[in-house]
């Protein structure tokens, strides 16, 4: 079998979070076992570039472990995240994500959420991870308190479609990196869909806060946090901010208190700029790590 430098989530390991409704019965341990089977055979390339062997070489990965962004929306946010958007405003919250949805991170991100490639939930998660270390105000000031990770629910549609709740699997994965670092961490399906809307890809910023208004609920359910825990949403990518928005506002009207939001990736919010380039096979030497 061809090693990764990443490594590859074993089957089974996803601890599927209380109100979430169960995947399509065995599903996506069938779609990892022909992930792992087709390495015997065909190895895979890798999903940035696409160099032989790798789920994500050295080169694409290493776009996953840059300077952090501070994502929100606003005068305060990292450069390309200010607003340059019709629609776009300062948020009350805390929104980091580990690198730009631009180049090899956009590419690997692509791959594990709408090509099946499940095999970069390990590379992706360890990202997730970076982020909520920081994400959270009040993690720096209590190195005591455990994490609870609310994922960001996806519908019903989506899950049968990609075959697993895909961010579900990436905060299961962050939590278990926290807990290895010393930081607890599990993971709570505290929210659920209340209404679907419609894509987002189109939308603006101005419909894409209508659009996601109301979409989520608290599940009543879900065990709440204790006192010395702090809450995180999390997400894969941040586009404007009104995904994260709608699920603190939801967890909020529930009754808990989310200390900020994490995500793998935030879109450059600007009306014009060069395009990005995706890395190519001569970027990327072989791991040697």
């Amino acid at each position: 079998m061809t090693t990764s430098p990443v490594g590859r989530e074993a089957p089974g390991q996803h601890r599927e979070a209380p109100g979430q409704h169960r995947e399509a019965a065995g599903l996506p341990r069938l779609r990892e076992a022909l992930a792992i089977l087709a390495d015997l055979v065909l190895p895979r390339a890798c999903a940035g570039c696409g160099l032989p062997g790798y789920a994500a070489c050295a080169r694409c990965a290493a776009a996953l472990t840059g300077p952090l962004v501070l994502a929100a929306p606003g005068p305060t946010a990292s450069p390309g995240r200010r607003g340059h958007v019709a629609g776009a405003s300062s948020s009350p919250f805390r929104t980091v994500a580990a690198a730009r949805f631009e180049g090899a991170a956009r590419a690997l991100l692509i791959a594990y959420k709408e090509r099946g490639r499940v095999d970069l939930a390990r590379v992706l998660g360890g990202a997730l991870a970076r982020a909520v270390a920081v994400a959270g105000r009040d993690l720096h000031r209590r190195p005591r308190a455990d994490v609870v990770l609310v994922p960001v629910p996806t519908t019903a549609a989506a899950r049968r479609r990609r075959g697993l709740d895909h961010v579900a699997r990436l905060a299961a994965v962050a939590a278990r990196v926290l807990t290895r670092s010393g930081r607890r961490a599990r993971v709570s399906g505290a929210l659920r869909v209340r209404r679907a809307g419609v894509d987002q890809a189109d939308l603006g910023a101005a419909d894409r806060r209508r659009n996601r208004s109301g979409a989520f609920t608290a599940h009543p359910g879900a065990r709440p946090p204790c006192r010395h825990e702090i809450v995180i949403v999390v997400d894969d990518i941040i586009t404007t901010g009104a995904t994260a928005a709608e699920a603190i506002r939801a967890l909020r009207a529930g009754g808990w208190a989310p200390s900020g939001a994490a995500a793998i990736a935030a879109t450059p919010l600007r009306s014009a700029g060069a395009p990005t380039r995706r890395a190519t096979l001569r970027d990327c030497p072989p791991y040697s790590g």
